[in-house]
């Protein structure tokens, strides 16, 4: 049974959106990507896995920016949080991503399901 892991790094991204750019200036009215922190915790803590996480309501990146980002630090998993408001850039941006090379991506969120 092979039980080595193949997977060491995690990039982990919630996706913004134009609206709340537009709209609300801060996300002080959203909660905190409580699922992506119980993601990053869990792979640092059993995994023993290298975990970035990048929230967009509060990092305004562009997507150029963030694909730059998750190919160079050598990433090998990306989960791309969205909601019904930033589906479509989670689309563009993984889009993107795969674009320019084979990283395994999982979308999670209202979104995506």
């Amino acid at each position: 049974m092979d039980t080595e892991v193949k997977y060491k790094k995690v990039f982990l991204i919630r996706m913004g959106s134009a609206i709340f750019k537009e709209d609300c200036g801060h996300p002080k009215h959203f909660s905190p990507p409580f699922a992506l922190k119980y993601i990053q915790a869990l792979a640092v803590k059993n995994g023993n896995f290298q975990v970035k996480l990048v929230d967009c309501l509060v990092a305004h990146l562009s997507f150029e920016r963030l694909a730059n980002d998750v190919l160079n630090w050598d990433t090998d998993v990306v989960v791309i949080s969205s909601s019904t408001h930033s589906s479509e850039s989670a689309i563009q941006l993984c889009s993107l991503i795969k674009a320019r090379t084979n990283i395994f991506a999982i979308a999670i969120g209202q979104g995506p399901t």
